[in-house]
Formats: structure tokens, C-alpha cells, sequence
């Protein structure tokens, strides 16, 4: 868990460092998202304007009309619903990362210092949760250390 924990440092060092390379490109691939949903959901509200043009010339029955308006408006509520997300989305992950480093930054300085209650009550004061994978079957027998490689760590801080 520390040595993630120092990774996780690590990461929020190098964001801070590139922190306007990749801010920009975080924001152009959310622009290049949004780009792509905007020009769906003009198509499709130019399939429901067709459906409407062939109910009007009879080619569409009232029936056929209505399944197929249902479908196009289910796919735009759909395709609203992902622009509002991404609409939502914030570039304020340098306060995250800048309020985040000095926290860690003491964590592991002291952590060694205290005693195994105050480390498990300090670690959960803020990780929220860990999630384990094991990659491979570890063996019974063998060192701790070739039991911790087969084993994929994920952090999820409450800060």
C-alpha cells in the first residue's frame, strides 16, 4: 500500500509538473467529444424532421411513425445525456493534485514512526477504498516478494 501510495505521489508530481500539457489535452479531447455528439444529434433530429416529412406524404403509417420517433428520441436523450456530462466535466485538478501532495508527502514520512494502530487509523483517514487484483496464482511457498508482484493495487482517495 505505501509503495502505491508513493506512486500515487509520484503521479500527482509529474500532473503538476506537465500540469498545461495536459490540462490542453484533456480539454481538447473533451472539445473533440462534444464535436462528435453535437453533429449526432443534429443527424438524428434530422431523422425525426424525415419521419415527419414521410408520415405527412403517406409513405409511414401513424404506427410506423411513432416506433420510429421513439427510437430516434430515446437516442437523443441519450446523446443529451452525454453532452450534459461532459459539459460537466472540471479542469480543477491542480487543487486536487496541489492540495493532495503535501498530505501524502507527510503520510509517508511518518508512517513509519507510528505505531500499526495509528498507521491503519492515519491510512483511513484518507483512502476511501482499495481494490486488489491478483494476476497470477501465487505459490504457497516463496519469498513475500514474489507473492507481491502477481498482486495489482488500486487507490481511491478520499482527498
Amino acid at each position: 500500500v505505501i509503495k502505491e501510495l508513493e506512486q500515487e505521489l509520484n503521479n500527482f508530481n509529474y500532473f503538476l509538473e506537465n500540469y498545461g500539457e495536459e490540462l490542453e489535452n484533456k480539454r481538447k479531447q473533451v472539445e473533440n467529444e462534444k464535436s462528435i455528439l453535437m453533429k449526432e444529434i443534429t443527424k438524428k433530429e434530422g431523422m425525426v424532421e424525415r419521419c415527419c416529412e414521410m408520415l405527412e406524404e403517406g409513405i409511414y403509417t401513424k404506427e410506423k411513425y411513432l416506433s420510429r420517433v421513439k427510437v430516434l428520441e430515446e437516442d437523443l436523450s441519450a446523446l443529451n445525456s452525454n453532452l450534459e456530462a461532459l459539459n460537466s466535466i472540471s479542469f480543477d485538478d491542480d487543487k486536487k493534485a496541489i492540495k493532495t501532495i503535501p498530505i501524502l508527502e507527510n503520510v509517508l514520512k511518518e508512517y513509519w514512526n507510528l505505531s500499526n494502530k495509528e498507521r491503519n487509523d492515519l491510512l483511513k483517514t484518507f483512502i476511501d477504498k482499495i481494490e486488489y487484483t491478483k494476476t497470477k496464482r501465487s505459490p504457497s511457498r516463496g519469498s513475500i516478494e514474489s507473492k507481491i508482484k502477481n498482486i495489482n493495487l488500486k487507490i481511491y482517495l478520499k482527498i
